[in-house]
Order: structure tokens, then sequence, then C-alpha cells
């Protein structure tokens, strides 16, 4: 057995003398091993090796709220979608805590779009869906904006001819960005989406074509949003809140909250477009306006008439609220504008009647309605409720289908109950 005896040296003077050290250069500052799309779905859900990731910013949402499994504890994290050099789009679910001096509010607004470095991260599946995966932050991740590698110089190079914005996608989780939803969202039309019940539609998009009739600003064009989790604020003692106790101090942000009736070739409908979506559709900002709770006094700029009778390819679906509800109202989600010209030169149509407020729904007894049904002889229908009453009375289903349509909040509820009708009843 060898044994070692340690002496320790102390020198009498401690003073340090410089040494020279000859081809330092030839080591890069920093080091990455950045994985392809391949290598990526390769390691879904192994903790073998961290993944090095780089690609472009395309998208961000705003931070919101998690529940921690392991700490049972509140937590917030913000989804980021990033475009490989490939191509290809990526999610990356961060956490605050990473982002640690990275203003993305300001790296969203950036042009020529920052590319991001996230070292150290792992990849996991989505929930029921093995071959859909995110990336995921950890505790060793590093984040590198426009970071002087050869690799961030590659990229800008084969994106530059690229001078979109980045996108604010929603905050529920999905991190998908605009371009990837109008290659995934499946064609759809107005008529189908009306028949739909939202517990079917759960976080689905569809891509309608549609043009734009009219815009309602009878409850206002923008609301007192808690900048947190971007719901409307309550008026306590004469100041906006948030309903959240958490976001207590929170200063109200003014958004854009436009509601707009749409049609295609099959039916019209009522849509809202939110926030980023309805800002870059109009040309219009909610910035700077008073943060009160009732908007409806102030009056939209007239730039937005610009979007009247215009013709879009619109992403819509069910937001969570919607969802959470049971309301079959839609959100725009993404948008893009068609080349055809506007069908006339008519700004806004006139303003309709007020509607009479719709029979009660109660018990089994089925409310008489007041559908009109097409001019031709061939087509109509026979939909007085009397004469259905026996068809009716054996579809319990279908007083469900009228029950959760009374909830609903969007103006076209009679076409919804015509919808239900003409699929339950045998003519």
């Amino acid at each position: 057995m060898l044994s070692l005896a340690i002496t320790p040296f102390y020198s009498p003077d401690p003073r340090m003398s410089k040494c020279s050290v000859k081809g330092v250069h030839k080591y890069p500052r920093h080091y990455f091993l950045f994985s392809s799309f391949e290598d990526l779905t390769s390691r879904i859900d192994t903790d073998e090796m961290m993944t090095d990731i780089i690609g472009m910013l395309v998208g961000a949402t705003e931070p919101f709220k998690v529940k921690v499994k392991r700490t049972n504890e509140m937590a917030e994290k913000r989804n980021i979608s990033l475009r490989l050099i490939s191509g290809e789009e990526i999610s990356i679910s961060a956490w605050t805590s990473c982002l640690q001096g990275i203003d993305i509010d300001s790296l969203t607004k950036q042009k020529p779009k920052p590319v991001m470095i996230f070292a150290g991260t792992t990849i996991k599946s989505l929930s029921g869906k093995p071959q859909s995966f995110y990336v995921t932050t950890t505790t060793a991740t590093k984040i590198y904006v426009d970071l002087d590698v050869p690799q961030t110089t590659a990229i800008k190079e084969r994106y530059k001819d690229d001078d979109s914005a980045v996108q604010l996608l929603e905050d529920d989780g999905s991190g998908i960005s605009e371009e990837r939803l109008f290659n995934t969202s499946p064609e759809s039309t107005i008529i189908h989406l009306l028949s739909q019940r939202p517990a079917n539609i759960t976080d689905k998009r569809f891509k309608i074509q549609a043009r734009v009739l009219d815009i309602d600003e009878t409850n206002g064009w923008y609301y007192s949003a808690c900048p947190a989790c971007m719901l409307s604020m309550i008026e306590i003692n004469g100041i906006l809140r948030c309903r959240d106790q958490k976001h207590a101090g929170k200063k109200p942000k003014p958004t854009m909250s436009l509601t707009l009736f749409i049609r295609d070739q099959t039916a019209e409908m009522e849509v809202v477009a939110f926030g980023n979506v309805a800002e870059r559709m109009t040309a219009v900002t909610a910035e700077g306006m008073p943060p009160i709770k009732n908007t409806s006094s102030i009056k939209l700029p007239k730039k937005a008439e610009d979007i009247l009778n215009r013709e879009y390819t619109f992403i819509v679906g069910l937001p969570n609220q919607a969802l959470k509800r049971g309301y079959l109202s839609y959100k725009i989600f993404a948008f893009r504008q068609s080349e055809t010209a506007p069908e006339n030169q008519e700004k806004r149509r006139e303003k309709r009647p007020m509607e009479p407020p719709l029979p009660a729904i109660t018990g089994d007894q089925p409310p008489e309605l007041p559908l009109s049904t097409p001019a031709d002889q061939t087509s109509q229908m026979a939909l007085s409720t009397p004469q259905k009453q026996d068809q009716l009375s054996d579809r319990p289903h279908l007083k469900t289908d009228l029950t959760a349509a009374k909830k609903m909040k969007h103006r076209y509820l009679q076409q919804y109950l015509y919808i239900t009708l003409c699929k339950t009843l045998p003519f």
C-alpha cells in the first residue's frame, strides 16, 4: 500500500505573477451540441442527456400560472415558439425563473427577429399525443439571445427575407405559431361550426374563408385586462382590480376585444378578435386608452372600418373561457387577408333591429321558435312545435341541446336551434 504524505506550503510572498498562455483563441468561449429535429424526436421522455436548441423566435405567450406537481404550488411559465434552421417549429415551455434578465416582450418587437439558444433542456411528450412533443427548461438551462456563434449567423441568413412580426400566442399552453395553425387546421364552414357542440370541439382549430360584414361596438372595442391573467378587471370602490387576489396591485392593461360579424357561402356568425390579433387586423391599438370598466362610450377609430367587406382566411376555435362555460362563442386565433377586393364601398350595415327575447326553456315542453324557412316551396319545412310534440318528447338529448344553447351569449342562438332541430327531426 502506497502512503502519500502531502505537506501544505505557504509562501511568505502572496503576490501573484502573470503567466503567458499561448493559443487560447483556438478554444471557443461557448460550446454547444445543437440538436436537429430528428434528434429531438428520439429523445422524447428520456433524461439520458440534456439538449441544446437554437432557432429564430417566432411566437410567445403571455406568462401564465400552472401547478407544480412536486410542491403543489403555483408557478409562472411562458411558452416560446422557435423555428429551426431546417424549417420546423418547436414549442418550448420555459419557467419564468429561467428567463430572468431576458425581456421577452421587447424581443417580440425586435426586427429582424432574434435568434435564441436554450442550452440544457429536456424533451417531453404531449399528454395523449405520444408522437408530439415540447421542450421544457430545467434548473440547468441557460438562455442566450443573438449570441455571436456561427449557427446564429446561419439562421439569420436563412430567414433574412422574413420581415414578419413575432406572434403573440394564446396563453393556453398550445404554443403554436400562426404558420403552423394555417398548415394544420382543417377547412370548415360557418354552418358546420354553428352545428357543433362545445364539448366536441375542445381545443380544435378550424380554417374558414369569410367576409367581414360589420363591427359590433355595443360593449366597446377594448377592455381593461389584468396583465397577469388577461381577464377583465372588476371595479371595487372606484378602483379596477383583478378577480384573482394573487394579482393584487396589478395595473389594468387596455386590450382590444373586437366583435365581428362574418359571412361565408353557408351562413353568418359572430366572432371575437383579441389583443395582438385585433390590433394587426385593424392597424388600431388600445395602448394609451383610458383604463375604465365601461368602454362603450369610446368610439372605435375610423381606420378600423377598412376591414369591412374584405375577405379573410380565419383560424377560429373556442377559447378556454367559452369551453368552461359551454358557450359556442368563437375566437379568431389567426388571420390572413385574401387578395379579393371589397365587394363595395359601403362601410357599415344598417343597425339591426332589437331582436325579441327568446321564450324561456323550462321542463319538457319545447318552446315555439320564430324560425324562418327558405322561400322555395320544395324546401319548406313544417317546424311548428305543436305538430312535432310527439317527436320531441322522446328525444331527451334535444332538451340538453336547447338548454346549452340558452346559455350561449352570441346573437345567433335562433340559428343554432334551427340547425339542431334540422339534425334531430325526421323531415
